[in-house]
């Protein structure tokens, strides 16, 4: 994955360290060796990631493939530091006097910083600062990851190194040795009504601000709604001829069928991927997680390899699109019965109390997790109340920002953390080998989008309105969700999405989704995983014996053995010596 690194105040072995550590996926990288420190980073192709000013300021970047076509400087000090609007993606500045880092609001590209006794040092990954600071294991961090695969209020799975959070802005005195962070998103801070028409202005704006003209760009479709959306407003602004669709699925999936309609009916190239063995094999395992550090989406890493080879730069997803389309609503937070209440409440803009949404968030019960040796845990209690903590200092900063309506609560929550870590994630996978651009998150569209009341985008009805107006051939087809035409109510399509439910649970899985991984059903490849699994916390007879079950029993989900597996392997290779 491009990225930078920087140190300062470090002892100048250990920036030499850093620098190697950084630069090892890759090759050799830029680097400039700074008074008292040194700065470093990789682009693709003829890209740069360093860059220099006349008043000796120095600059790194790294984001969506726009940023590094950047012909000035992409923040401004007025007197405080404040990105571009199109700079999506993180900046690190040294300047004379004091040094800074800053995150885009929608905070989709990881950063990492460690504050020690003698300096300060930061990077793109992980996996360099922890080989060289050896830190203690953040075992709050490792609980948080195994329950929703992200982790809160700026941990890592290290005591000591921390992620920089969407919207902040840290600055670090080296006189001083001292740091200080300030906040400055203002997403999710009041409430906006955006006609469809405004709606779509601001879509064809992000676009433009986020896919390169000068490049081959691949769009990652899906049958729902983000990629829909998202392929309509692209069309519009680059034209069919530029773009090339990607999806990767079961052959016999209906979902791969609609994706296919979608692009035909505009006249976009379609390639459909079948997911096979090729994304597991342990050699390409390692080397997207060296440049990613994550194996999470193995299915992605597989689509970056592929465009790259055929000449395509970059690719986009929709993540992000969930705001516009009110996917992060209370009710994703609700299990059974209370669900419909919550959702009817959503639906006539019923608001509920911030304790009440504390409460929906808050963990009841926890245990370790599957697959790993109890000792490691210690008090449960402890860990339960840490997490509960973050939680809590979570909803305290979106306070402090000025959040106030639960519904901008509970959307500011899901998506700082599953949308910009778990989600996110995926796309960012393609960046083991190409470049990658995220339109929804377009600081104007992303702040945008957050401040619509809740009730008037829920279910996608924004969405559905804008492109009856704007594209309404691509609502010919129906979504993944619900089998019917996509211009149909919402009630209808919920009716719908109920039938497709009922159906599911019947055993006609694969025959609707996308997923198919019964390939990986005589336990190959996740054997494989499993015995190259080092560290000594697993429970390795555990984890196999499941393997096992899913081998002899077809009811037994595959899927899900396989991304709890990849899980573990992603934190089995972070945390490895």
């Amino acid at each position: 994955m491009p990225g930078f690194y920087g140190a300062i105040g470090c002892d100048q072995d250990l920036c030499e360290d850093l620098r190697m550590h950084f630069s090892t996926p890759w090759g050799e990288c830029e680097h400039v060796r700074l008074p008292a420190g040194v700065m470093g980073g990789h682009a693709f192709g003829q890209m740069k990631a360093l860059h220099s000013l006349e008043d000796g300021t120095h600059f790194a970047v790294d984001g969506e493939r726009i940023i590094y076509q950047v012909e000035a400087a992409p923040y401004r000090f007025s007197p405080t530091l404040e990105l571009s609007e199109k700079c999506k993606g993180n900046v690190a500045i040294a300047t004379k006097d004091l040094w800074h880092l800053a995150s885009d609001w929608s905070g989709g590209f990881p950063l990492y910083y460690a504050h020690t006794p003698g300096g300060f040092l930061f990077c793109s990954r992980l996996r360099p600062l922890a080989q060289l600071l050896r830190p203690e294991l953040d075992l709050v961090g490792l609980r948080q990851f195994f329950h929703a695969c992200y982790l809160m209020s700026g941990r890592t799975f290290y005591k000591g190194i921390s992620r920089l959070m969407p919207g902040q802005i840290l600055s670090y005195d080296p006189s001083r040795n001292q740091l200080r962070i300030a906040e400055t998103s203002k997403a999710w801070v009041g409430l906006e009504h955006r006609s469809p028409v405004e709606a779509w202005g601001d879509l064809m704006g992000a676009v433009a601000n986020s896919l390169d003209i000068h490049c081959r760009n691949a769009l990652m479709m899906s049958g729902g709604w983000d990629s829909r959306t998202l392929l309509a407003a692209a069309t519009n602004v680059l034209g069919s001829e530029n773009l090339f669709a990607y999806y990767h699925g079961g052959q016999d999936s209906s979902e791969g069928r609609i994706a296919n309609d979608i692009c035909y009916s505009l006249g976009v190239n379609f390639h459909h991927e079948s997911l096979n063995m090729t994304s597991f094999d342990l050699d390409f395992l390692r080397r997207g997680f060296n440049r990613t550090e994550t194996v999470v989406y193995p299915e992605w890493h597989h689509a970056g390899q592929f465009l790259s080879s055929i000449g395509i730069e970059c690719a986009s997803s929709g993540v992000f699109g969930e705001i516009l389309g009110g996917h992060y609503s209370r009710t994703m937070l609700c299990n059974g019965a209370k669900k419909l209440p919550t959702f009817l409440m959503q639906m006539f803009g019923v608001n509920s109390s911030t304790a009440s949404i504390f409460d929906l968030l808050r963990i009841k019960h926890v245990v370790g997790p599957w697959g790993m040796k109890p000792e490691l845990w210690g008090k449960l209690t402890e860990l339960k109340d840490a997490m509960n903590g973050d939680i809590e200092s979570s909803m305290q900063r979106f306070s402090d920002r000025g959040v106030q309506t639960s519904d901008q609560l509970v959307e500011a929550f899901i998506t700082e953390y599953r949308g910009s870590q778990y989600i996110n994630a995926q796309v960012l996978s393609c960046r083991a080998y190409i470049d990658v651009s995220i339109p929804f998150a377009d600081q104007k569209f992303f702040t945008h989008a957050s401040k619509i009341p809740l009730v008037r985008k829920l279910h996608n009805a924004l969405n559905r309105r804008m492109l009856q107006q704007y594209s309404p051939v691509i609502l010919h087809p129906p979504t993944a969700a619900a089998p019917i035409s996509a211009s149909m109510p919402i009630l209808v399509q919920e009716l719908a999405r109920l039938f497709r439910h009922v159906v599911e649970r019947k055993g006609n899985l694969h025959s609707i989704g996308w997923w198919n991984w019964e390939f990986l059903r005589n336990g190959t490849a996740l054997n494989a995983i499993v015995d190259d699994l080092e560290l000594d916390f697993w429970d390795k007879k555990l984890i196999l014996n499941k393997v096992a079950a899913c081998q002899a029993n077809e009811r037994e989900s595959i899927g899900q053995l396989m991304r709890r597996l990849l899980m573990m392997y992603t934190v089995d290779l972070t945390l490895r010596k």
